[in-house]
Formats: structure tokens, sequence, C-alpha cells
């Protein structure tokens, strides 16, 4: 089961042991604790900021993949919108039994980067940076980038640099479609 409350401007959840349909179907039983928090406060001047933090562990290890804690990754260069992923992960590569935390953090204001110009201000693009971590047993990944949004956030672009335990993994974009 989840709980889930609210607070100002977000919310806090919490899961506890319960044990998997499947994993007691193929005869073993496992559990796992997990909490997290959302929290999107009310900025003035046009700016917004979304954090995610969630985090785990299992009591009692799965046997089967379809039971493991995954991530949401892909390695695709044309991804849909979202606001909690990783650009450069493999959905599977980094699926963990073990202990785990995320991290999501998104800002935007009204006139960050290409904004500043007044013919791309009427526009309406959107400007996001962001920030998405990975900790593992087998992984301490970071991901940095900006994003552009058309108006609507129908198509964008997302720029990224990621890290593995502080070293440079990858350089990239993703071509972004809002559905």
């Amino acid at each position: 089961p989840e709980f889930s409350a609210g607070i100002k401007s977000g919310s806090i959840i919490a899961g506890w042991p319960v044990d998997s349909p499947l994993g007691s179907y193929y005869g073993k039983r496992f559990a796992e604790v997990y909490s997290g928090m959302r929290w999107s406060p009310n900025l003035a001047g046009g700016r917004s900021l979304r954090l995610q933090i969630d985090g785990g562990v299992f009591l009692r290890r799965p046997a089967q993949l379809i039971d493991f804690r995954h991530f949401n990754g892909l390695l695709s260069r044309v991804q849909n919108r979202g606001d909690n992923r990783f650009r450069d992960l493999d959905i599977y590569a980094n699926s963990t039994t073990g202990s785990w935390t995320t991290a999501f953090l998104r800002f935007s204001n009204g006139r960050m980067l290409l904004n500043r110009m007044e013919a791309l201000n009427r526009i309406g693009l959107g400007e996001e940076f962001f920030v998405s971590g990975l900790i593992t047993d087998r992984i301490r990944h970071l991901e940095l980038g900006y994003s552009i949004l058309t108006p609507f956030q129908a198509v964008g672009i997302d720029g990224f640099i990621s890290f593995d335990s502080l070293r440079r993994r990858n350089t990239g974009f993703r071509i972004l479609i809002g559905f």
C-alpha cells in the first residue's frame, strides 16, 4: 500500500512492505520500503520550481527482473516530455534490488537565456534548467541540462551533460514531443 499526505505546495508519499503477486507466484517473496516528496512552491515573477526526491530499500530481495526497481531512462534521441526521467540511462541497465535514491529538480524563469531577446520572448518559448540524479549500490549518476519548449510544450529540445561518480559520461541532446 501507498500513503500520500499533502503539504503546502507539495506532497509526501510512503510505501511499506507488500508481497508481490508475481513474486509469490514464483515462490519468491520480497518487500520494498520507500518514501518520497514532491514540492512545487508558489514563486513570484513567472518563476517555477519543481522538486521530487524518492528513495527506498528492499528488505527481501526479489528474484525476478520484473520486480526490481527500475528507473525512467531512455537512450532514444526522441522522447516524450516528462519531468522525472533520465536522458542518458538505459531503463534496465541500472535496475536494482538494493537501496536507491532519485532526485529531479526543474527551474524556470520568465527570462532565462533565449527569452531575454524580445523577438523570442514574444513567441512564448519556455526555458528550464534541470538536474536529475540517481544513486544505487552500483551507480552515482547526475544529469545537468537546459530545455527549450515551444508554446503549449508541444515540441522541445533538451541539452544535457551527464556524470557517473563525478566523471563526465556524455553530452547530448534530445528532441521532446509533448504527449
